[in-house]
């Protein structure tokens, strides 16, 4: 059958990678939104775009029938998953064959038999395919038995994935709470609280191998990626091929990978993920049978545009590319792009994103598969494109931006091609320095670090790594930080506060325009609306910014001094000759020279005295500065200069400033509440827990005492600011005080 209107089940990078194949094979395009994502890239480059009405996740990208009516109100034939969501959903895809909708994807029988854990590893054992020891049965089972798989252990959700649904178990008195706290996460994500039990391997590393099969019983390996560099058990490098595994094991590795998907019929995309012990002994994890986060890796060592061979396979197209005509070109090296706090434990930080971008995006971003992907060439697209040997996914986002709390953190994907490891790590490393997001926290520079850590580069690293040895990676990364010379990004800092009309206001390039399409109109569906983005014209010159006098006013001005703070350091500066072209200022004791010019690629050149600086800045509504320098950010202050108004005047949620009140770190959602007004919790007991970003984040008792009040309930939406729970302190503890 022929393709000729896809619709894509999700959002954000994964759209629009898949809408850009989609549009070199000729399709017509169908979006899917919920109403936070009005004014994503994804729908305003899609042909025609459906609104997904609710709040929540299950109104929206996981509504099965709101979907499939999607898909049936604009004639689409086709339906594109993505990954995560709806993509390991059998049921979506028994939807998508009883319309008589093409699912680019493999069989509802395949997902339901390779998609459940434990029936995926009884798959492996009949084929005699390696699996770590472990056991399934009912909670009260599993803490009999366990005795046969001995610590530590794991505890894992039967339909888990994402590192959702896994916790790890040291001894005998922590394994009910975590066959308990699995289950319930389990239910909540996956809509199934089957739970089970397998050896824990210590420092093993992650490999998977990649295969695409066709519905003529055709079966190809695109060989092995490397996931050791994880958080949370969840990626966050990822390359391709391993490091650490010879030929001899990858070819073992390929042909179990094979031979387990032959065993099931299995047809397009799919990865099949193995665990691997210091001695090189592999063993089975689980089938993905969706697209993964890291195909790009592979799509770069190969030169195999993996969405396209999704969309060949489910017309009924026989593979591209047999076995021998694949090989591996170079080495590929994927960077995850979280927001997230890595000082705090990888905290979820959702926001706003005041200023994005890399240089040279219309060279990065995009896949020109029309000049690059034809049948004499078609094993060379990326390698064509990629002039530069740098790749970036993501979600087509512009400066100013919301990163909201019910999506995964992840912002984008960075990938290098190299002509080894080291060519790739150095690429990425060039890269990130003119990388920038500001606005909100991310793990940027702790990747930066990653990067050039000696057991990184050494590939010394294993899926604990990070996790073991968080708090050392974060002391070397705040000492990269003060290494670095305050100086530069303060004077950057400095004149762009003092002379801030000479410089363009990048985030009013752009803005969302009013004019909505016509709801009856070809190209919105209900209450769907098409978001034109319109050039602000300005009537200044294009290197100002509007001029406004109260901007520059400050005691400064009479008394030639002015006090900044840079990350918390006050320093007093004499101003001498305020003007961007000449700025002369004596910091310590010492006269120092500065110029400041717009560099067009969104950041600025500085040159303090005789060197040359790079550097990336933001005005927030707090009116502080937010500077990157090299692969740094620093935050800038002027204590004479107030807030925006929108700042002062923006709605607050005031609480009593009191030691019980309990706060919420961060925005998201009360998922549960374990405790009832008036109970007695000990220091270090579950309180409550908060979803952000698909991750859950347990609210612990910092001492014990009594709940005075709960001032939330299941499901509400709270901030960084929302108090949640009042404790009382024991009287004991009061009085030793």
């Amino acid at each position: 059958m022929k393709i000729t209107k896809v619709l894509i089940a999700n959002r954000g990078e994964i759209a629009l990678r898949i809408i850009r194949t989609a549009r070199s094979m000729g399709y017509s395009i169908v979006a899917v939104y919920s109403e936070q994502d009005r004014d994503s890239a994804h729908v305003r480059e899609s042909d025609e775009r459906v609104f997904l009405p609710g709040e929540t996740l299950l109104e929206t990208y996981l509504n099965i029938p709101a979907i499939i009516n999607a898909a049936k109100d604009t004639r689409a034939d086709a339906i594109h998953p993505g990954y995560g969501f709806l993509s390991e959903n059998p049921l979506f895809a028994q939807a998508c064959e009883r319309e008589g909708i093409v699912f680019i994807g493999p069989s509802s029988d395949s997902i339901k038999s390779m998609g459940q854990k434990i029936s995926a590893r009884e798959i492996a054992v009949k084929n005699n395919v390696p699996v770590t020891p472990g056991i399934t049965g009912s909670p009260d089972e599993l803490l009999n038995n366990h005795i046969n798989i001995g610590f530590p252990l794991l505890v894992k959700a039967a339909a888990g994935g994402g590192g959702k649904g896994m916790r790890i178990v040291y001894s005998e008195n922590e394994l009910a709470a975590a066959i308990t706290s699995t289950s319930s996460e389990a239910k909540n994500y996956f809509g199934d609280d089957t739970v089970y039990i397998e050896k824990f391997f210590e420092n093993p590393r992650h490999i998977e191998v990649q295969i695409l099969g066709d519905k003529h019983g055709n079966i190809i390996h695109l060989f092995e990626r490397e996931c050791s560099v994880q958080r949370r058990h969840q990626k966050i490098i990822e390359e391709a091929p391993s490091p650490t595994i010879n030929a001899e094991i990858r070819s073992m590795m390929c042909d179990a990978a094979v031979k387990l998907a032959s065993s099931i019929d299995y047809y397009n995309a799919g990865t099949i993920e193995f665990l691997v012990d210091k001695d090189l002994n592999f063993y089975f994890l689980e089938m993905n049978t969706r697209i993964q986060v890291e195909h790009p890796v592979t799509e770069m060592i190969t030169g195999v545009d993996i969405v396209r061979e999704q969309f060949l396979i489910a017309e009924g197209s026989k593979l591209s590319y047999k076995q021998s005509d694949l090989s591996i070109s170079g080495h590929a090296v994927e960077l995850r792009v979280y927001a997230e706090d890595p000082l705090n434990n990888f905290m979820p930080s959702p926001g706003t994103i005041l200023q994005y971008g890399y240089p040279d995006s219309n060279n990065l971003r995009g896949i020109d598969w029309e000049s690059d992907l034809n049948e004499e060439n078609k094993a060379e697209p990326y390698i064509a494109q990629w002039k530069f040997g740098v790749r970036v996914d993501d979600a087509g986002q512009q400066n100013v931006v919301q990163v909201y709390s019910n999506f995964d953190p992840m912002i984008s994907k960075v990938i290098a091609h190299g002509k080894d490891r080291q060519e790739s790590i150095g690429k990425l490393l060039n890269f990130l320095t003119n990388y920038v997001v500001l606005g909100i926290q991310t793990n940027l520079s702790f990747l930066n670090l990653l990067l050039q850590y000696p057991e990184f580069t050494a590939n010394q690293v294993h899926t604990r790594y990070i996790d073991n040895h968080l708090a050392e990676l974060n002391s070397e990364l705040l000492k990269s930080k003060d290494r670095l010379d305050y100086e530069v990004p303060m004077t950057a800092a400095l004149i762009f506060s003092l002379n801030q009309r000479k410089y363009i206001n990048s985030q009013d390039r752009y803005r969302p325009s009013n004019k909505i399409d016509d709801l009856s109109g070809k190209g919105s569906h209900t209450a769907g609306s098409r978001i034109f983005f319109d050039t602000i014209e300005h009537n200044h010159a294009p290197n100002e910014i509007r001029y406004n006098i109260w901007d520059e006013i400050g005691y400064w001005r009479i008394l030639n001094k002015l006090d900044v703070i840079i990350n918390e350091q006050l320093i007093e500066i004499i101003l001498e000759e305020n003007n961007p072209d000449h700025f002369t200022f004596t910091i310590n004791g010492i006269k120092k020279n500065a110029a400041l010019s717009y560099n067009n690629q969104g950041g600025y050149h500085l040159r303090l005295n005789e060197n040359l600086y790079t550097i990336y800045m933001v005005n927030t509504p707090e009116n502080t500065i937010l500077v990157k320098y090299r692969e740094h950010e620093f935050i800038f202050k002027r204590p004479d200069m107030a807030p925006s108004d929108e700042f002062c005047f923006a709605g607050v949620i005031a609480h009593k400033a009191d030691t019980g009140d309990m706060v919420s770190p961060m925005p998201g959602r009360v998922l549960t509440i374990q405790v009832s007004e008036g109970d007695a919790v000990k220091k270090g007991e579950l309180l409550m827990v908060i979803e952000a970003m698909k991750m859950e984040n347990n609210m612990l008792a910092p001492y014990d005492g009594h709940i005075d009040k709960i001032m939330v309930k299941k499901g509400d939406n709270v901030d960084n600011s929302s108090p949640l729970i009042h404790l009382v302190k024991t009287s004991e503890d009061l009085k030793s005080e």
